[in-house]
C-alpha cells in the first residue's frame, strides 16, 4: 500500500525533527501497546549501536496477553497504528509498506539507536485519529538513503514507488511487466525480458552502497544477467561474462568476488563502494576479498532488471532494493540482511496488553489479585 511521495524540499527539516509535529498525541489515550525488542542484533564481532536504522517490524494476528486483532484498530485500516520509543511517549517515525487485515503486515520504523537491548513500543486503538505524516514523507528513510523501492506496486501496476523524499519513482517500461510476486519482505517483482526505468537517481558523491534481495529463479546461468545498472560513471551490478561466473561490479572494468552465489534461491547482496575500495556482501558476510574500485557518481539512465542499454536482463526475482550515499558499515549490513530475512528471530514481540487497566499494589500479600479484581 505504497503511495507517491514527493516533499524533497522538507527532507532536511525532517532528519533533524522528524517527530517534533507529532509530540501534542498522549500515547496514554492509545488503548493496546506491545513491545517490540532487537535481542536477535548480534552480528560478528559484538555489534556497533546503528543511528537512524529501519528496522521491519511484521504484524499478524495473536491471541497471546490482550490480543493483536485489526478489528481493534479504532480508526480502519491503521489510522491509530503508532509506534514509541521506550518510555512510551516518544512518538518514532514509521511508513507501512503493506497491510493485510487477513494476514501479515509490514512496517518500517526508524529506531534512533538500535543495540541488542533497544526495546519500542507499537500502540493502536484509539478512535478518530489520522496517520501521522512521516507514512508519506520518507522520514524513516533520512539517514543517507538516496532511493528505496519496496517493489511492490504503486498506486497502479506500472509503476514502483521510491520510499525517500527524493520522489525516484520507476516505471516498468513493458505492459504489466516486471510483475508483482511473493518476495522476502511482502510483494517484489519478477523479471523477464523487461525492467524498471529508475532514471533520476543521481548522486554527485563517489561513495555508495547497493543492496537488494535477488532470486535468479531455477534454470538462471550466471552470465551476461543484470539486475542494477547506471549509464553515466559505468557502475554495473551483476554478472559478466566471467568464464567462472563470478558476482562482481564494473566501474570502467569488473572487480568479480569468489564464485557465484547460487541463483535459484533468495540471497541479500550489497556492495559497499569506499573511496578506493569495494567489497561485497552476500547474506550479511563479506563475500569473496574487497577488490580496488575507481569511485564514480552517479547519474543518466538507472535501470532495475537490465542494463541502461536495456539488454542482459535478470531473468528472476528482486525485492527491497536500495541506493545509499554513504558506505555502510559491516554491522549496517548484518542487521539489514537479519533483520529482513529472519525477522522472527531478529526481532523479539512481547504480548499484547491494555494500557488502562489499574495499577495495583499488594503489601499484604493477599491472593487470588488480578488485574481486574
Amino acid at each position: 500500500m505504497q503511495t507517491l511521495r514527493c516533499v524533497a524540499a522538507f527532507m532536511s527539516l525532517l532528519a533533524l525533527a522528524p517527530t517534533a509535529a507529532r509530540a501534542e498525541e498522549d500515547f496514554a489515550l492509545w488503548n493496546k501497546r506491545m513491545a517490540v525488542g532487537f535481542g536477535g542484533y548480534a552480528p560478528p564481532g559484538g555489534g556497533a549501536p546503528l543511528t537512524n536504522f529501519p528496522v521491519l517490524v511484521v504484524l499478524g494476528s495473536t491471541a497471546a496477553g490482550a490480543g493483536f486483532d485489526y478489528a481493534d484498530f479504532g480508526s480502519p485500516p491503521y489510522g491509530d497504528l503508532r509506534f514509541a520509543a521506550a518510555d512510551k511517549t516518544t512518538p518514532l517515525d514509521f511508513e507501512v509498506e503493506s497491510w493485510d487485515t487477513e494476514g501479515l503486515s509490514y512496517v518500517w520504523v526508524k529506531v534512533p539507536e538500535l543495540t541488542a537491548g533497544t526495546t519500542i513500543y507499537a500502540l493502536w486503538g484509539r478512535s478518530g485519529v489520522a496517520v501521522p505524516s512521516c507514512t508519506t514523507n520518507g522520514a524513516v528513510w533520512a539517514e543517507a538513503y538516496n532511493a528505496v523501492w519496496h517493489l511492490c506496486d504503486g498506486a497502479d501496476n506500472a509503476h514502483v514507488s521510491d520510499s525517500t523524499a527524493n520522489c525516484r519513482h520507476g516505471t516498468k517500461k513493458a505492459a504489466n511487466s516486471p510483475a508483482q510476486t511473493a518476495a522476502v519482505i511482502g510483494k517484489g517483482q519478477l523479471f523477464a525480458s523487461s525492467y524498471i526505468d529508475v532514471t533520476g537517481v543521481a548522486d554527485s558523491g563517489k561513495t555508495h552502497t547497493f543492496s537488494m534481495w535477488l532470486n535468479g529463479g531455477a534454470g538462471s546461468s550466471a552470465a551476461n544477467i543484470f539486475p542494477f545498472d547506471v549509464e553515466l560513471g559505468r557502475l554495473v551490478v551483476g554478472w559478466g561474462a566471467d568464464p567462472a561466473g563470478r558476482i562482481g561490479l564494473y566501474d570502467g572494468g569488473w572487480r568479480y568476488f569468489g564464485n557465484t552465489p547460487s541463483l535459484n534461491t533468495w540471497h541479500h547482496i550489497a556492495f559497499v563502494c569506499g573511496a578506493s575500495t569495494v567489497s561485497l556482501y552476500v547474506d550479511g558476510a563479506p563475500y569473496g576479498s574487497a577488490q580496488s574500485y575507481t569511485s564514480r557518481a552517479i547519474g543518466g539512465k538507472v535501470t532495475l532488471g537490465s542494463r541502461f542499454s536495456y539488454a542482459n536482463n535478470f531473468p528472476g526475482m528482486i525485492d527491497e532494493a536500495r541506493v545509499a550515499s554513504v558506505a555502510r558499515s559491516a554491522d549496517w549490513v548484518w542487521a539489514c540482511w537479519m533483520n529482513q530475512g529472519s525477522n522472527g528471530v531478529f526481532n523479539t514481540v512481547g504480548t499484547p496488553e491494555f494500557q488502562d487497566l489499574p495499577f495495583i499494589t499488594n503489601p499484604g500479600g493477599a491472593t487470588n489479585v488480578t488485574a481486574a479484581s
